[in-house]
């Protein structure tokens, strides 16, 4: 979509929930991070508000990267960090900068599918384990998203989170804790009972 052009996505009723998704844009581009979670009865909506965010994102000039979590993947780990940080697998790593970032690799492939630049710090830290869900492994995440988000605003677009795999459920939660000087905006979809609505954490 060419910048400055209006999202073609059209919702009815849904004044409150467009509002916190504005105001969250904004937020994000001019500094402070925050997470809005989306949350109702299967059918409500949430995609679509999700949607919204992610088209608001990009005219905003927001890097968007998304993932959604599928029902029966949930004994995949890191299932959702991969679909989020899979260009920085297919550039060979650029992203992973640093040694902290690095740490990163680990969740990010396997090493037959990993790119050198991925491969070596990997390796290096130990090799890959699937199941590893370690607090350096987290940290070398975090300090990923920090990289990506210094070049440009940072969405992160997480649907349906409740069939999330663990080791991704614990790094959105790390991640959330800390976007306080971070130009990151942290979306999620949630199914919960009740009218679908959205909250905002900074």
């Amino acid at each position: 979509m060419s910048p400055g052009r209006e999202p073609a996505l059209r919702l009815l009723d849904r004044a409150g929930e467009l509002g916190a998704i504005t105001a969250a844009v904004g937020s994000a581009v001019s500094g402070p991070g925050s997470a809005l979670l989306v949350e109702g009865v299967a059918g409500i909506g949430k995609t679509s508000l999700l949607a919204r965010a992610c088209e608001q994102a990009a005219l905003a000039g927001m890097t968007v990267r998304t993932a959604r979590a599928a029902e029966f993947e949930g004994g995949y780990a890191w299932g959702v960090v991969r679909q989020l940080f899979e260009p920085e697998v297919l550039t060979g790593g650029q992203g992973l900068a640093g040694d902290a970032a690095a740490l990163a690799a680990p969740a990010l492939a396997a090493p037959a599918l990993a790119a050198p630049a991925l491969a070596a710090p990997a390796l290096a830290h130990g090799g890959y384990r699937g199941e590893e869900d370690s607090f350096s492994v987290l940290h070398g995440l975090y300090w990923l998203t920090a990289g990506i988000a210094q070049r440009a605003p940072l969405l992160l677009a997480v649907d349906d989170l409740h069939w999330a795999d663990q080791p991704s459920l614990r790094f959105i939660a790390h991640l959330a804790h800390r976007l306080e000087g971070l130009r990151v905006l942290l979306v999620l979809t949630v199914r919960e009972p009740g009218r679908g609505r959205c909250r905002t954490r900074r």
